[in-house]
């Protein structure tokens, strides 16, 4: 009896022993109760790209003492649209044994850039015997965020211009309070008319002429593709010329103020939005006596 109870004592220790140092009884490496570690931006600063926010990409990274691939996810995820304001980005990390993280971070959805101006390149205009003239222009702003904004400018369109050089300044701002400011410039020369013939009573000549409706290759050209004319006039007697540029593409027709009594002979080029002109046109010839 003595050696029986000795041997049930011995396996006992054994099986206990066992136990301790995690045999079957017990779970390999023991427990994991740490969660996966993540590691998320420190925040992001993004330009909007248009009125809808900016499409925003960033990179998380995940790791677990015990799990080679922890899962995570992340909301609003990596590719999403954000709006034009803060979002807070919250990401949660999960290993195998279901322990879990959680980290966030902010996303700014910034509009910095301001509108860009559409100006005239430099203005330039005659007037007789030293008066001011009266121009008009046309000015333009667009925004990526806010589409077309308004723009002001000083002196107005329209306003009396007196001979030499006056500088137009621009201004647009959009809704984040963005400003644009830039200028133009409108030349003013004084012509002095002197007739060869004192008696001699000035006179007009319209000149009218149809736009284009197709290109020297018989391709059709759209009214928004033409970039506007230039109108050719030549003085037969006093030899001199000059060419008029119109850059309103609709217009079709131009008064003409002959200085002199004379014969004088009109042509006509168009000239598309890329800048390329068309031959002259046929010769119209008018005579002034």
């Amino acid at each position: 009896m003595r050696i029986v109870c000795l041997l049930v004592m011995l396996m006992l220790s054994s099986h206990q022993a066992m136990a301790a140092k995690g045999g079957k009884s017990g779970e390999k490496g023991g427990k994991d109760r740490a969660a996966p570690s993540i590691e998320v931006p420190a925040g992001l600063t993004v330009e909007a790209e248009s009125a809808a926010g900016a499409v925003v990409t960033y990179t998380v990274t995940v790791s677990d003492n015990k799990d080679d691939q922890p899962s995570y996810s992340c909301s609003p995820a990596s590719g999403a649209l954000f709006p034009l304001a803060t979002t807070i980005v919250t990401c949660t990390a999960a290993d195998s044994r279901g322990n879990q993280s959680q980290a966030s971070f902010a996303v700014n959805v910034l509009d910095s850039q301001p509108p860009l101006l559409n100006l005239p390149d430099t203005i330039q205009l005659e007037t007789e015997a030293a008066t001011s003239v009266a121009v008009d222009f046309q000015v333009s702003a667009s925004d990526l965020v806010d589409g077309n904004t308004a723009v002001a400018c000083m002196p107005l369109s329209g306003s009396l211009f007196s001979v030499g050089e006056s500088t137009v300044q621009c201004n647009s701002v959009d809704q984040a309070g963005n400003t644009v400011t830039a200028s133009f410039l409108v030349l003013v020369n004084s012509v002095e008319l002197e007739p060869d013939n004192p008696s001699w009573q000035p006179s007009t000549i319209t000149v009218n002429w149809q736009p284009p409706a197709t290109r020297a290759d018989g391709s059709p050209l759209p009214i928004t593709e033409l970039g506007g004319y230039d109108l050719y006039i030549v003085a037969e007697t006093s030899g001199s010329d000059r060419v008029v540029n119109i850059a309103n593409p609709t217009e079709n027709s131009y008064v003409y103020n002959p200085e002199v009594a004379d014969t004088y002979h009109f042509s006509i080029a168009s000239y598309d939005s890329n800048g390329i002109s068309s031959v002259l046109s046929n010769t119209v010839s008018v005579v002034i006596e």
